[in-house]
């Protein structure tokens, strides 16, 4: 699967996942790799449920900081959103980590919402356009 795609299911499955899929507790599961730990998608790709927030992170030497830290502790899903004005640290950071860490960007989900003045069918397809430019998303 390839880097937009993931992106694009992540966009479409985070309210999904939150609404639908079983919580996990910490008896249920031990560790990271834990199969509890991830829903299996239609095309047979895991997406782990649990992820980086990233609400809040806009200063660059911090999110790079947390997003080496999470990815090195075995994250691998990051969460977004318009609203967090993020998106272009999140890809500078991930432009100097992923190779550090022996990671490609086909290892990551990264999730992101639309603001909701972005509903609609063209807003919808306009304001994903620009996410996956400013996530520097092939």
């Amino acid at each position: 699967m390839n880097t937009q795609t993931r992106v694009l299911l992540g966009l479409f499955l985070t309210l999904w996942v939150k609404r639908v899929a079983p919580e996990v507790s910490v008896d249920q599961c031990s560790g990271v790799a834990c199969d509890q730990d991830q829903v299996v998608l239609n095309n047979g790709e895991k997406m782990p449920l649990i992820g980086l927030g990233t609400a809040g992170y806009t200063d660059q030497q911090l999110l790079t900081t947390a997003l080496s830290s999470a990815l090195s502790a075995g994250y691998r899903m990051i969460d977004t959103a318009d609203l967090y004005s993020n998106h272009q640290q999140i890809a500078a950071a991930l432009e100097v980590i992923l190779p550090t860490q022996g990671l490609t960007r086909t290892n990551l989900f990264i999730t992101t919402k639309i603001r909701p003045t972005d509903l609609g069918y063209l807003k919808c397809k306009y304001a994903v356009k620009r996410f996956l430019e400013e996530l520097s998303t092939p």
